[in-house]
């Protein structure tokens, strides 16, 4: 039993840290950046930029194509690197913004932790994602009739493996330590000598669509924010120490406007004159932003 746990572990391990950056762009639905595209060359020569500000180091850029606004960074075993985000963040942050953005994503290259929420996602998240559209597949199989008994019970098998990969996905989240996201936050604010962009790119993503309900969300722990808003985020302690990839946004932003010298109410009341939009009320960070948005998904 031990023998064929071991080959199994192995046969795993192999299959899915090979191509690796290929299977995970694959769930993310990233794309290279496109030379003709001028949103993409901006993004381009901001990685350019950053690759030089951290000794030469070869960064590769690409974008997923939704409106979510988030951003991500991949490190495989051979010391390829990806820094990418969704056309979402790319339209709306200004170029500072997004210099911090993307600061904060080399951050957890260079200091090499980007590599810890990588392998457990590679692993397990990646197959935990299948669960959803299998579901509604085991449905209609077992609504059908009796012809369907046997695909039915390979079903069943699939998805009993499929549901113990999503449990150690959420066990593996436990090795992924929360700091990850402070030390990247600060050494961004070294990088990039602009600590108060990155605090308005972060209360920017907060009240907008992350990318909950995308086959992404699955992969948290590689996005700069949670994509799908979690209370456990928001609280400190040792279950939310535990079970979250992310500390709480309040606290990121609180230690960014200490460096700035500033707070968050005149932050937000600087935003709302550039943008020209105005908030009757601050509601917490990071609690969703009420109201009622209207989305277009292409597909």
């Amino acid at each position: 039993i031990l023998a064929a746990a071991l080959l199994a572990g192995y046969a795993h391990w192999t299959y899915t840290t090979s191509n690796l950056f290929a299977k995970v762009s694959g769930v993310l639905k990233a794309e290279p950046l496109n030379k003709n595209d001028t949103y993409h060359q901006k993004l381009q020569n901001i990685i350019d930029e950053v690759c030089v500000a951290t000794g030469g180091r070869k960064i590769e850029g690409m974008v997923i194509p939704t409106s979510a606004m988030n951003a991500f960074a991949l490190m495989d075993f051979e010391g390829r690197s990806v820094i990418g985000v969704t056309e979402g963040l790319l339209a709306r942050l200004t170029r500072a913004q997004l210099e911090a953005v993307v600061g904060h994503e080399a951050a957890h290259i260079v200091s090499g932790d980007c590599l810890a929420p990588t392998v457990p996602t590679s692993l397990f998240a990646l197959y935990s994602g299948l669960l959803k559209g299998l579901e509604s597949v085991f449905r209609a199989t077992r609504s059908s009739s009796r012809r369907g008994g046997g695909v039915l019970a390979l079903l069943i098998a699939v998805y009993v493996l499929l549901w113990i990969s999503r449990g150690m996905s959420h066990l593996a989240r436990m090795f992924v330590s929360r700091q990850r996201e402070y030390r990247a936050d600060a050494i961004a604010a070294r990088l990039t000598r602009d600590p108060l962009s990155l605090a308005e790119a972060l209360y920017t993503i907060a009240y907008r669509w992350r990318g909950a309900g995308l086959a992404a969300e699955e992969l948290e722990s590689i996005f700069i924010v949670n994509p799908a808003y979690s209370a456990v985020d928001e609280k400190t302690g040792l279950f939310s120490d535990l079970f979250s990839t992310h500390p709480p946004l309040q606290g990121r932003l609180q230690v960014l406007l200490d460096m700035a010298h500033t707070d968050l109410e005149r932050v937000i009341a600087s935003m709302e004159r550039d943008s020209g939009q105005s908030r009757s009320a601050v509601p917490p960070v990071g609690a969703p932003k009420p109201g009622i948005q209207w989305m277009v998904h292409r597909d």
